[in-house]
């Protein structure tokens, strides 16, 4: 059922048949490739793969996670759909916050990933305010390509 929290020893088991997996693990890369690899590959197909990252570039955490996500996969699968890796941030406390900040890349912003998410995130009673839109580099799309800060 919706909302109902349960342990699971593993990402895979908490991940399968999931339409979208929320990823809390602190802000390692290896750590992150490794529980998104793991939870898309026993996810659903076309699962969003949520993150709450804000140091990491969204980009090239799906690259690291397509990469990875195969040497989870059953036998049987011969392959993988691309990972829908999106930022999605809770305000505390959660129960009583009624939106969350999402960050999205900028095909995101063009296809369908948006859509779906604001209308998985409505499911769960939340509205959400976008933080910020990430070109491929990882860099906002507004800021100065020239700024070397990241």
């Amino acid at each position: 059922p919706a909302r109902e929290a349960r342990w699971c020893p593993s990402v895979a088991e908490a991940a399968s048949g999931a339409e979208m997996v929320i990823e809390a693990v602190p802000d390692d890369l290896e750590l992150k490739v490794t529980v998104l690899a793991e939870a898309a590959a026993a996810a659903q197909p076309t699962a969003m793969l949520a993150t709450n990252t804000l140091s990491m570039p969204l980009g090239k955490l799906a690259e690291c996670v397509r990469a990875a996500a195969p040497s989870f996969a059953p036998r049987d699968v011969v392959a993988l759909p691309p990972p829908r890796v999106v930022g999605l941030r809770f305000l505390v406390p959660v129960t009583f916050i009624p939106f969350v900040e999402i960050t999205l890349t900028c095909d995101q912003m063009e296809g369908a990933d948006r859509e779906d998410l604001l209308g998985l995130l409505h499911r769960l009673g939340k509205s959400a305010f976008q933080c910020g839109v990430q070109d491929a580099s990882g860099r906002g799309a507004q800021e100065d390509p020239s700024d070397e800060a990241m």
